[in-house]
């Protein structure tokens, strides 16, 4: 029989192996950590942590976690659903970048005489039939400038606003979610065309129009629309290519509202009047806001924050930090040279509608509000054609989604150049067709930089999208509608000229974009799949040892 003292002396010996063998598993699970994050620093990937209850979490430089495996408590299903909704029907707003400056060219010529002029003396004969020297043509080229100017100064109403809009805004939607700031958007639309109508109904004074631009920038109108909007399609799409297409789908089913949308506006303006075109625009935007209300649930991957100043402001600074401070030198020239992109690319499409009415007004084309509005539905139907070009390219596997983009910018080069040199009206129609791979020029760019990016910054990363989308539009309105005005007496397609040039310049810019761009980094399934393999080495390693020791 053994005696207590040694019976002792063999648990203590017992306990001592264990706290021997739990050591050494520790600095050999420490020792594959420590080898992980070095990993991780040369392939641009943040590391994984576990809490108590096992959730995995990406440990960001902010020190944040974000849940990745937490249950969803929505149906992705029923999100895509009532995004896609809502993109559909909220899109009719912008048909009042077509109503407002017909509108306005209509008002000011029936105030000038010039309309009544032209009906007195010579009833049959149109713009374009008309010799330059005309003075009827003169005095409508001065009443083409001055709708022109006005739009520009109608647009700093909208973007001066949401500028600040898109750094408050784009914090809060990764503070307190999606949902609340995707539906202040659309009571900004709402509060838009309502204000219009008014307007247009009562003949108020068009200065009246900047209240109405400017509630709409304080809700942050299509810029902090884009920022929710990208953000819940981030959240339901892991991967890239997901992610691209996935912002590309939602481009296109508003354009495609937006196209048949023109054409019912275009016929309403031409037989019944303004009024009834913008009552057309107003209902769908209502009947998005409300469906947004009650279905659309929240989509935000980690716990929402308690909202203060502090956080507000920390969230607002993350937007310089992501390119000044986040992940290594090539994965911030890489977000620095996107952006670049980004800009030169959209600048000429921001406020392309609105140059478009004008340049289709005058001559060579003379075209009337329908002709106008069958023209844009078909610019817009083309974005279906460019979603499908997207859907076959990556079937098939003949290029890398940047290298389709890349490519696009010639073709847009191409449409521009066209555009500016069109005579007849079957010409103009051949420039939807030709610009249809560069239509996927913006949604690739978000989608990149949406990737490089991570999950817990996505409101960010899509904030400084649409500052900068903010700064193409006032870029756009001063200067191309300046130069409009200053050329349209002697070449209406100037301004389409410079577009083209720009076009070239962005190719170009993709050049040093490949240099430093060393793809999207894993996704964290790959990183869970990893850890996973890591935890099984070590938990077999350590059964061993145990093996071994006993």
């Amino acid at each position: 029989m053994a005696s207590p003292i040694s019976e002792e002396t063999q648990l203590s010996n017992d306990k001592s192996v264990k706290n021997d063998h739990k050591l050494s598993s520790d600095n050999h699970s420490g020792s594959q950590t420590r080898q992980f994050n070095k990993n991780k620093e040369t392939s641009n990937i943040e590391p994984l942590v576990e809490d108590e209850s096992g959730t995995t979490f990406p440990n960001n430089s902010s020190g944040e976690r974000c849940p990745l495996t937490s249950k969803l408590d929505y149906s992705v299903t029923q999100v895509r659903t009532v995004l896609a909704l809502t993109a559909i029907l909220s899109n009719v707003v912008f048909a009042t970048d077509s109503v407002i400056p017909q509108y306005l060219l209509d008002r000011w010529s029936d105030e000038s005489g010039h309309n009544k002029s032209l009906n007195d003396s010579e009833p049959d004969k149109s713009l374009c039939d008309r010799n330059e020297s005309d003075p009827w043509v003169i005095e409508n080229d001065e009443i083409q400038a001055r709708v022109s100017i006005a739009t520009m100064y109608y647009s700093f109403a909208t973007n001066f606003p949401a500028f600040l809009s898109c750094l408050i805004f784009g914090a809060l939607v990764d503070i307190i979610g999606r949902r609340p700031v995707f539906i202040i958007t659309l009571v900004g639309y709402t509060v838009r065309v309502i204000l219009m109508i008014f307007i247009i109904r009562f003949d108020l004074d068009p200065n009246f129009f900047y209240l109405s631009y400017a509630c709409d920038g304080i809700g942050g109108g299509f810029y902090v629309f884009l920022i929710a909007s990208f953000s819940i399609t981030a959240d339901i799409s892991e991967q890239k290519g997901t992610r691209i297409l996935g912002i590309a789908f939602l481009n296109v089913v508003g354009r495609v509202m937006y196209a048949g949308a023109s054409i019912l506006i275009g016929l309403l303006i031409k037989h019944v009047g303004y009024i009834s075109a913008s009552c057309a625009i107003l209902a769908p935007v209502v009947i998005s806001l409300i469906i947004s209300i009650f279905f659309l649930p929240e989509t935000l991957p980690v716990a929402k924050k308690k909202l203060s100043w502090k956080t507000l402001l920390d969230y607002t600074s993350r937007i310089v930090f992501l390119y000044s401070r986040d992940g290594d030198k090539r994965k911030r020239l890489s977000l620095i040279i996107s952006l670049i992109i980004f800009f030169t690319s959209v600048v000429n499409t921001v406020n392309l509608s609105a140059n478009d009415t004008l340049y289709q007004r005058h001559e060579p084309l003379c075209w009337d509000s329908a002709q106008i509005a069958y023209y844009a539905s078909v610019r817009n139907v083309a974005s279906i054609f460019a979603l499908f070009y997207l859907c076959i390219c990556r079937f098939i596997n003949c290029a890398s989604d940047e290298i389709m983009s890349m490519i696009g910018m010639l073709f847009v080069a191409g449409s521009f150049t066209l555009e500016a040199f069109v005579r007849k009206s079957w010409q103009i129609y051949m420039v939807p067709i030709l610009t249809i791979p560069g239509l996927n020029v913006t949604p690739i760019t978000r989608g990149v930089m949406s990737v490089l990016a991570g999950p817990d910054k996505q409101g960010v990363m899509f904030s400084s999208i649409a500052l900068i989308e903010i700064m193409c539009s006032l870029v756009s309105h001063v200067v191309y509608n300046k130069i409009y005005a200053e050329t349209v007496d002697l070449m209406p397609g100037f301004v389409y000229l410079l577009m083209a040039g720009v076009s070239l310049v962005t190719f170009f810019i993709y050049f040093p974009f490949f240099h430093f761009y060393d793809g999207p980094p894993r996704s964290y399934e790959t990183l869970r799949e990893s850890n996973d393999n890591e935890a099984s080495s070590s938990k077999s390693s350590t059964t061993t040892q145990e093996r071994e020791i006993t």
